[in-house]
């Protein structure tokens, strides 16, 4: 499904999170998606994706127009997606990250024990 569609909708109006939008991203697809939960932390507006208000259907009408009239705009998004998912979301980033969080809590657990 992902490789035949232009553009990835997710119109939610409640939602946390989503396992789509890195597959999407996998698949250099364009997302749109309603700004619930934590999706407009993942989806960057205007450069992974479009995001818009819920429960607003000519919103979500006009961004869903916008990407299917610019082939351009559509492939920009998807390859600034694929980037993000291969970068920011990637299992070598998550550990880099983890790692820091583990060694400032270290130093700070260090610098306390020694006052």
């Amino acid at each position: 499904m992902f490789q035949k569609c232009s553009v990835v909708v997710l119109p939610y109006v409640e939602a946390s999170q989503s396992g789509v939008i890195p597959a999407a991203f996998g698949f250099r697809k364009p997302i749109i998606s309603t700004d619930v939960g934590s999706l407009k932390e993942i989806i960057e507006h205007e450069k992974t994706g479009l995001i818009v208000p819920a429960k607003d259907a000519h919103k979500l009408a006009d961004a869903i127009i916008r990407l299917l009239e610019d082939e351009k705009l559509r492939n920009e998004i998807g390859a600034a997606g694929y980037q993000k998912l291969n970068n920011e979301l990637s299992w070598e980033f998550i550990k880099k990250e983890i790692f820091l969080i583990y060694q400032r809590a270290a130093l700070r657990k260090n610098q306390k024990l020694s006052i």
